[in-house]
């Protein structure tokens, strides 16, 4: 089975949030809203008692949580990702018995299948996982149909057992 496409933004965002479990993700982001909502609690306890200052702080605190969840963050992934190179590289995964053939404008690589630690897959992508940050990602996009994808992954499957 062939694949061809070009990496793009969402290809690099899916890998780095596939990095870990969707538990723990769920996890840190409860832990994140609860953290935000005590924060602010904090806040609107102390200006209660009068001490509008030590109210600010609170707030303030909070405030810049939301600022590093909602635009440094997001701002840190992108300039990763143009640091690295990425985009608009043309992706060819040559997927067979023996293992996985990746080009990519002058790189190749060839992985037998007990070079790949797991796979998993999200709702747009699956993750050939060669460690616990590198994998060769397939974006579902790039399949000519959902038959010519479901049968790779199932192929896949054989040779890597699937993570859940």
């Amino acid at each position: 089975m062939e694949i061809d496409y070009t990496f793009r933004f969402s290809d690099y965002d899916a890998l780095s949030n596939a990095l870990q479990s969707a538990k723990f993700r769920k996890i840190t982001l409860l832990v994140f809203w609860l953290a935000m909502a005590a924060n602010f609690l904090a806040a609107a306890l102390i200006v209660r008692t009068g001490e509008v200052a030590n109210a600010t702080a609170n707030a303030m605190i909070g405030i810049l949580m939301l600022l590093a969840f909602f635009i440094f963050v997001p701002m840190l992934r992108r300039w990763n990702y143009r640091r690295l190179n990425l985009d608009g590289k043309k992706i060819h995964i040559l997927i067979g018995h023996d293992g996985v053939r990746s080009a990519q404008q002058g790189i190749e690589g060839n992985f037998q299948w007990g070079a790949f630690t797991r796979f998993s897959n999200t709702g747009q992508h699956a993750f050939l996982w060669i460690n616990r940050l590198q994998a060769l990602v397939l974006p579902y996009d790039a399949f000519a149909s959902k038959a010519e994808r479901d049968e790779c992954l199932s192929f896949i499957a054989t040779k890597i057992p699937l993570e859940r």
